[in-house]
């Protein structure tokens, strides 16, 4: 037997969105794409680069640090519950609503290299109202 029970607060349903909103999120995809891919021209071998062996590289000593800081945007959307005695809850927010109630966020990647030893961590910190 399933037992549903509703909430009493309501649950956003999908709203239509706006026409240019699919234009925008298309270019922004794309600039995103141009941006980010590699140039595959410098991978060519010139005429120079066969009698040149490359060089190994020179280990670094000591302790490497590294950071970066980027961006995520998407939806939510599923069932969110917790321990069995409470039931689901249905979750659906476009990227839109996501954005209205967007408070702050931080995400980013650290790695420490220390010889043949990596210690690394991605955090994501997001903060929706």
């Amino acid at each position: 037997m399933i037992i549903r029970r509703t909430s009493s607060l309501p649950v956003p349903k999908r709203q239509r969105s706006k026409p240019g909103l699919h234009l925008y999120s298309l270019a922004l995809a794309s600039l995103a794409l141009a941006v980010s891919t590699s140039s595959h021209a410098a991978d060519l071998p010139g005429p120079q680069s066969e009698s040149l062996e490359p060089s190994p590289p020179t280990p670094v000593q000591g302790l490497v640090f590294t950071a970066t800081l980027y961006g995520w945007a998407s939806g939510l959307s599923g069932r969110a519950r917790t321990l069995p005695p409470l039931p689901a809850v249905h979750i659906d927010i476009t990227f839109d609503q996501v954005l209205k109630n967007f408070n702050g966020a931080l995400m980013g990647v650290s790695e420490v290299r220390s010889g043949r030893f990596i210690f690394f961590t991605d955090l994501i910190f997001a903060k929706i109202a």
